[in-house]
């Protein structure tokens, strides 16, 4: 069974979730939250297992942890709340002292899904726990807020991910520097970009158009940003990349800073272009960035949408 000791960081966060635990005080109910790959279904699934066990070993799987489900991507429904916890929770622990409900993606609840679990966390019985795990705290109604204790769980710091990735995978430290600057403190999106080859050639095909763009013709401005938004899989994290370079440029820009620099690796072109290009000209072109974000999120086409950038 993983333990708390796997957790990257975070440690406050950790031992009181474990003392909690170990000593029988842990609330009612728990909301886990943060960033996607940040972590939190992994410390929320631990402190799970540490209520029923206390923090002692146990063999074998362990039955009073009920995972909610839900057929459709986008939804827990109200008849799953129903069947699945209002039904199910005056039916006492199999085994152990405690029984835990954890409800993971929490926030595809709609109102009456909500409505439905409020009935039980307001009066459970004294066994049930309950932890949802979110993207996001604000999507819940106030009521069931009030009855649960919020967890933030932050991103990890760009060095742990390096760290972690160099120690975990077969990249160096350029490459891992790349990744966790794009990652953005989740180490689980930084794995899945470690592992991916077509991150990695699109990620060098980017961050060489940046570093490049203001020496370019036209012609060939227009046939690289094309390309880069050719594949519709990939744009979400094109259009990312283009947002912290040119958020890179207007900071150094504003004060010459390279500690809260992303692209370190790349400082050099990022000093040349805040010499380079006027405030306007930066805020002109992130503003079209986000107009083409939110022009492709809208299902126009991404090539057509990125000749903005061009």
């Amino acid at each position: 069974m993983a333990g708390f000791e796997e957790v990257i960081e975070r440690k406050t966060i950790v031992r009181a979730l474990e003392n909690a635990a170990k000593n029988e005080k842990a609330s009612q109910g728990y909301l886990f939250y943060g960033p996607e790959g940040v972590g939190k279904k992994f410390i929320a699934e631990i402190f799970a297992q540490m209520i029923i066990t206390r923090g002692l070993p146990i063999e074998g799987p362990i039955k009073d942890i009920i995972h909610v489900t839900h057929e459709k991507e986008t939804l827990i429904s109200v008849d799953e709340v129903r069947e699945q916890i209002n039904a199910t929770v005056n039916i006492k622990p199999f085994k152990a002292k405690y029984k835990v409900y954890v409800i993971e993606d929490a926030e595809l609840m709609n109102e009456q899904a909500q409505n439905a679990i409020l009935k039980t966390i307001e009066e459970p019985p004294e066994y049930c726990k309950f932890i949802f795990i979110a993207k996001m705290s604000e999507v819940f109604l106030p009521t069931i807020i009030s009855r649960l204790r919020l967890i933030e769980i932050p991103g990890v710091s760009d060095e742990a991910v390096i760290r972690h990735l160099t120690n975990e995978t077969e990249l160096d430290e350029r490459e891992a520097a790349n990744i966790a600057a794009v990652a953005r403190g989740s180490l689980g999106t930084a794995l899945n970009f470690a592992r991916s080859e077509v991150f990695r050639d699109n990620f060098e095909k980017v961050i060489g158009h940046l570093k490049s763009r203001d020496k370019k013709e036209f012609s060939d401005r227009y046939s690289e940003i094309h390309e880069l938004f050719s594949d519709k899989k990939s744009t979400g994290f094109v259009i990312n990349i283009f947002l912290m370079w040119y958020r890179d440029v207007s900071v150094y820009k504003s004060g010459k800073d390279t500690k809260n620099i992303y692209f370190k690796n790349n400082i050099v072109e990022i000093k040349r272009q805040a010499g380079h290009y006027t405030y306007k000209e930066i805020f002109d072109y992130i503003k079209n960035i986000n107009t083409v974000k939110q022009m492709i999120s809208s299902n126009v086409k991404s090539d057509n949408a990125a000749e903005l950038l061009v």
